[in-house]
């Protein structure tokens, strides 16, 4: 299958190939993707991305986003062969088959002749690059430095890059640690990628087997190329080898074909042994589906961290979108996961995890609808001096019935801690230990209509539950009779006062509504399900209590990542039969209410930039087409 005539970009000294017309996307995806959009996932290992970042590299791929996969190590040591000339070349082999396929590529030449390989120059040394002759949009780069030695360059040895056999370099290169940063610096500005993908820095002690070095390493090595190139690009960062102790996250078909591309390359690997790996795909730091806010006069406002800054756009009070503001100063890089909340004076505050030192970090607006503080306020973290302190999460906030705000984040040990206001609008108390154990993130909070805050967070076989004894108050804990949770859960207040929890089943991805069954009360144990969404990530859903007859909405990535919405077919009734696509290729999505009462969906696409989209009436079925807000 050719893709032609291909487009061609020129970016610095090198053609870069844009392929709207591929076969592997349809018309209507093709109109979707608005160009120059470029993912580029930087691993270790050539099965890094196959194991732990699909479904999501095939899915992009296949929706005719261009797609760059730059590899650090050789793979030498476990690649099929004798030496490792041999057993590096073969590793190489494996991943161009399994993107040949993911590509769309039906009729797979043994000899990788469907692949056109030269030399990229780039900080003095050359490295190699394959394009898929059907698909020159989706390219392999290979540093080909030796297996098991990423981490010790890192800390300061010199490695010299493995010459595959019968391969495009001919010349071994030394590097150091600011080689290989200044390469991944050069591949970053040649290719201006919009999404850049990589691996767990800090992945999660509680569970195994141990992460690899390698991993670890390869992400520190992107991170710095990225903070030193000033890349605006989205990351994404995925777990690796402790998935294996989480719930199976993907559906039946999805993991059909992740092992149909895994069996393509593990032919070339003797020690290929994916665990129960292709079932599971879980981000590192979910984005989540909240990070819009509201103004005091209902203006949204979103909150977008890039390269670890939060750029914020509002709108203005005729209706349109401003431009991004960046909100530096917080002193290091942060998370994706962006919380929101609004003081009891109706101005909107902020909170973040910091990753260089774990603290949990808050900036806020100087006065209602205004401008914000010039710097962020340092929390510290609720394991501040612990062994266990880099292991908090991501903070969700809420507010008390006195007006008091409150953030939770999951601590070090995997219980809960809080910490709130001592007065409306006023300072902050100390950090509290609420217990529970096993807790994942992201955690979801809400004042419920009895003015009780109640909190959610998944674990691997159910879901903790903490609620407000009285309102202001303490909480109870206690464990709902639900399913295991396959994804972050999300809720709201439906127009009856009961308030639905959403998530996604485990080994389905379908999405799962669990109702109160009174208010303030227990939940069913047999949930609502909403078939025809069996993507990955969480679900957004909202709700208008101001309008009992607006019914309770839902937004979910399908296995295509197109948002889709659903309803309630009647306030409190059964959800439609169908899922009503927004087709284009999705990153993260949030959704929030405006001032009018009408939904706002909010999209980062594979262009990195943010869309929005509107409902066109109150309970409408209907949203207009994505608008991009101002780049």
């Amino acid at each position: 299958m050719q893709c032609w005539p291909p487009l061609q970009t020129r970016i610095g000294h090198l053609h870069l190939w844009r392929c709207p017309d591929s076969p592997c996307a349809s018309p209507e995806r093709r109109r979707q993707i608005a160009m120059p959009s470029l993912i580029m996932q930087v691993v270790a290992h050539e099965d890094d991305d196959l194991l732990f970042m699909n479904p999501d590299v095939s899915a992009s791929i296949a929706a005719g986003v261009p797609s760059v996969t730059v590899y650090l190590s050789a793979g030498n040591l476990t690649g099929t062969g004798t030496t490792d000339a041999q057993r590096t070349r073969n590793r190489q082999r494996g991943v161009q088959d399994a993107y040949a396929r993911m590509a769309g590529v039906t009729t797979i030449a043994p000899s990788q002749a469907d692949w056109l390989g030269d030399l990229l120059t780039i900080a003095g040394r050359q490295v190699e690059r394959y394009r898929l002759t059907a698909r020159p949009d989706v390219v392999l780069v290979f540093l080909n430095l030796h297996d098991g030695q990423l981490a010790n360059i890192y800390s300061g040895t010199t490695d010299t890059s493995v010459i595959p056999e019968a391969g495009v370099v001919t010349t071994s290169f030394s590097y150091k640690r600011a080689d290989v940063v200044a390469v991944l610096s050069g591949l970053l500005a040649t290719y201006q990628p919009t999404v850049l993908r990589f691996q767990d820095l800090d992945p999660d002690v509680r569970y195994g087997p141990q992460e690899h070095p390698d991993h670890r390493a390869t992400v520190r090595f992107i991170t710095d190329a990225a903070t030193s190139s000033s890349s605006k690009a989205i990351q994404v960062s995925y777990r690796d080898y402790e998935i294996s102790q989480s719930v199976a996250n993907l559906s039946a078909a999805a993991v059909a074909d992740k092992t149909a591309t895994l069996s393509l390359y593990a032919s070339y690997d003797v020690k290929y042994a994916p665990n129960n790996w292709p079932a599971r795909a879980y981000r590192r730091w979910a984005r989540g589906t909240t990070w819009v806010g509201h103004n005091a006069d209902g203006r949204l406002q979103t909150f977008v961290v890039r390269n670890g800054v939060v750029h914020t756009q509002w709108q203005t009070v005729g209706g349109a979108w401003s431009a991004p503001l960046a909100m530096g100063g917080a002193g290091g890089p942060l998370a994706p996961t962006i919380a929101v909340g609004n003081n009891a004076d109706g101005r909107l505050e902020i909170f973040a995890r910091r990753l260089s030192d774990h603290h949990i970090v808050t900036t806020f607006q100087t006065q209602p609808n205004g401008g914000w503080l010039a710097s962020w306020v340092d929390f510290g973290s609720p394991n501040a001096g612990l062994s266990n302190a880099d292991q908090i999460g991501v903070p969700t906030a809420s507010r008390n019935a006195d007006g008091r705000m409150q953030i939770f984040v999951k601590n070090g040990g995997g219980g809960l801690s809080a910490k709130a206001q001592t007065t409306a609008n006023g300072s902050w108390g100390g950090w509290t230990d609420l217990r529970g154990s096993d807790a994942q993130d992201a955690i979801a909070a809400i004042l419920n209509p009895n003015g009780r805050i109640e909190v959610f967070a998944a674990t691997r076989t159910g879901v903790l539950h903490w609620a407000q004894t009285q309102p202001n108050g303490a909480f109870a804990l206690n464990t709902l009779p639900t399913p295991a949770p396959a994804s972050p859960p999300q809720v709201a207040i439906g127009a009856d006062n009961l308030l639905r929890l959403a998530y996604r089943q485990e080994s389905s991805a379908e999405v799962a509504i669990f109702r109160q069954s009174s208010s303030g009360g227990t939940f069913d144990v047999t949930p609502t399900i909403v078939t025809g969404q069996t993507g990955t990530g969480e679900v957004a859903i909202v709700s208008n209590r101001s309008d009992r007859n607006a019914p309770v909405t839902l937004f979910a990535l399908g296995s295509d990542t197109a948002v889709s919405v659903n309803m309630e077919s009647t306030p409190g009734g059964p959800y439609d039969d169908a899922w009503t696509p927004l087709d284009g290729p999705t990153i993260d999505f949030a959704a929030a209410m405006d001032a009018a009462g009408l939904i706002n969906v909010f999209r980062i696409g594979a262009d990195g930039l943010v869309n929005v989209s509107r409902q066109d009436s109150v309970g409408g079925r209907t949203f207009d087409p994505w608008q991009p807000l101002p780049a």
